[in-house]
């Protein structure tokens, strides 16, 4: 009869027949409704913190702060990453949200699904019905979440920065903003990909950039020196730099080169220094030390693919670059490397250095491993060699000093 009597009375706490007449909550018991009508429409906060200036509504919500906050207890850990919290049913949200990819709260409006209630209530608010209860003081600016509005003002206003990264000197005014900075540039996680090709991105802004810019081709950011382009803000201020002010703050420690961004500075390091070739061609035997050199390799040489065409003529080029060296110097008869030695100007930089070298320096580092013959340019080495076999001439025969005009 007495556990027949409990049972009686448990159900009848289970049932929720206290509703709040203010909003869509319902409660079993008549006190939890007064704590929740208090705390979340009176905005009543009786429980202060004795060890910072902050109120609560709830006790339990004040005993979590104090848990989180100054004791900086995470006893509950998840068995899948490092990642460690104050409660089971924080930590259970986690390994549903993160690793289970559990979304059980789905938009009727859209087809947005969420792993909390809690959140898809935001979403609907936000998106769906545009409530934004929470207005910025400071300027036209409207925000769905209390926290959201005071990390807002923090950042914004405040320029408050509150997080530091442990690897570096950078801080953030937001855990997100330290976690995207950690898993980008120092653990070199990309964990958002590009549906439109392979690219992977640390953060979602700049997966937006990535499509508004390369797939959209939206370069919004233009340089008021030239007519140039771009579609980051970063390449546009080092492009200033580079072309226009001429700054190559990079400096290799190896040799005196110096470069405009540590990108080159890189691949400079890689390729003269290191001989790194870490991308070998699968059709030949040649390997780069980028993969988009590759790229261009495998399409220009084994695809034979030259898709940027002279609008003056015929040519095809397997590069824009080269289209672009071709117009300046076949049409517009540009030649803007002149020696400094004499009247001769080149249309390519490689030339003027070959030139210096052989015309004025008197260099000839081509040696013939037949004879003794010495030669100032790579290509007049190889006819050489070329006529030789052609001619079926021998390293003890007497060979020309020089070619004749037609060697092959």
């Amino acid at each position: 009869m007495h556990e027949a009597n409990n049972m009686e009375q448990n159900s009848k706490k289970t049932k929720k027949i206290f509703s709040c007449t203010l909003c869509d909550r319902s409660y079993s018991l008549k006190t939890d409704l007064e704590r929740h009508v208090d705390s979340f429409h009176h905005k009543l906060k009786p429980f202060l913190c004795t060890l910072c200036d902050k109120s609560f509504g709830l006790k339990s919500n004040l005993n979590r702060h104090i848990v989180l906050v100054h004791e900086k207890l995470k006893s509950f850990t998840c068995t899948f990453c490092d990642k460690s919290y104050c409660s089971k049913q924080v930590l259970s949200r986690h390994v549903d949200a993160i690793h289970s990819k559990l979304k059980p709260f789905s938009c009727t409006f859209c087809d947005k699904s969420f792993t909390q209630k809690g959140n898809l209530t935001l979403h609907v608010n936000a998106v769906h019905k545009e409530k934004k209860p929470f207005s910025c003081t400071m300027r036209e600016k409207s925000i769905v979440k209390k926290t959201d509005l005071s990390r807002h003002t923090d950042a914004e206003h405040k320029k408050v920065k509150t997080v530091s990264s442990t690897a570096c000197d950078k801080s953030f005014t937001e855990k997100g903003s330290l976690t995207e900075h950690s898993d980008g540039l120092h653990h070199k996680v990309k964990r958002i990909s590009c549906t439109l090709c392979e690219k992977s991105f640390s953060q979602k802004g700049y997966l937006k950039l990535h499509v508004k810019s390369v797939h959209n081709k939206l370069k919004p950011f233009s340089c008021t020196l030239c007519d140039k382009s771009f579609g980051f803000k970063k390449n546009l201020r080092t492009h200033v730099d580079a072309v226009h002010y001429k700054l190559k703050p990079f400096w290799c420690t190896l040799c005196d080169k110096s470069f405009a961004q540590k990108s080159y500075l890189t691949v400079h390091i890689q390729a003269v220094h290191q001989k790194l070739k870490r991308f070998p061609c699968t059709l030949c035997d040649k390997s780069y030390i980028q993969k988009l050199n590759l790229t261009l390799h495998v399409k220009s040489v084994h695809e034979k693919l030259k898709p940027f065409t002279c609008r003056l003529c015929d040519k095809s080029f397997a590069q824009k670059g080269y289209l672009k060296y071709h117009v300046a110097l076949v049409h517009d008869k540009l030649k803007p490397f002149s020696c400094t030695l004499c009247d001769k100007s080149f249309g390519f930089k490689k030339n003027l250095r070959t030139h210096v070298d052989a015309v004025h320096y008197k260099l000839k580092p081509f040696s013939c491993t037949c004879v003794t013959n010495h030669f100032r340019r790579k290509q007049i080495w190889k006819d050489m060699l070329i006529f030789m076999k052609n001619q079926n001439i021998s390293p003890a025969q007497n060979v020309p000093k020089h070619l004749p005009r037609n060697p092959r």
